[in-house]
């Protein structure tokens, strides 16, 4: 089944089908046509069952993207050599940004050596806690690291994504917009959770 929708100049057809993908699956799929017009098209193709939440979601898509004009602001933009860190889902790990994409939507950042200067055993005066019981004990504290560059530390690749609601988030490539954790932040936040 096929319907023909109106859209903003400036729509990234890719980015739409991402999103569709990860939010419906693979059962609807856009495709601009008429670009040379002042108000071009999408052609969006759907299992008739999928048609009208795929319309409802494509028309919320679309407001979203024009209230930023599909530009992502400067602030969530990187730079190579830039401190970032990696939220796994309970653990952080920290890196720079080792490379960007000539649009500025493709990051590839390499982790960094990490040493945690407190834990339990360390002797600092803001050594860990750790308090036995439950499954496997309890560790408290506020955990302090010391961040170095590894030249030969794993890489991620991330890419910058418009959430539903016209937030910009940099998500682990291969991962879903709105799964959690795999997002890249700004600055150096690692974390280790003895807990989980």
């Amino acid at each position: 089944m096929q319907t023909i929708i109106t859209c903003p100049q400036f729509t990234d057809a890719d980015a739409l089908n991402q999103a569709l993908e990860e939010t419906l699956g693979q059962g609807a799929r856009v495709y601009r046509v008429d670009l040379s017009s002042k108000q071009p098209r999408l052609a969006v193709h759907a299992d008739g069952a999928m048609m009208e939440a795929a319309l409802v979601y494509i028309r919320e898509w679309l407001q979203n993207a024009a209230a930023t004009g599909n530009n992502p602001p400067e602030t969530v933009m990187h730079k190579v050599g830039e401190e970032v860190t990696y939220r796994i889902h309970t653990d952080s790990r920290a890196g720079y940004i080792e490379s960007v994409s000539k649009n500025g939507r493709t990051v590839v950042m390499r982790e960094a050596a990490q040493t945690l200067l407190n834990g339990v055993n360390s002797g600092e005066p803001d050594a860990l806690t750790f308090t036995p019981g439950g499954f496997s004990g309890h560790t408290s504290g506020t955990q302090r690291w010391k961040v170095e560059p590894d030249p030969n530390g794993p890489t991620a690749k991330f890419t910058l994504r418009l959430t539903h609601s016209g937030k910009w988030i940099w998500k682990g490539v291969g991962t879903g917009t709105h799964a959690p954790g795999n997002v890249l932040t700004k600055g150096h936040h690692p974390h280790y959770d003895f807990n989980f």
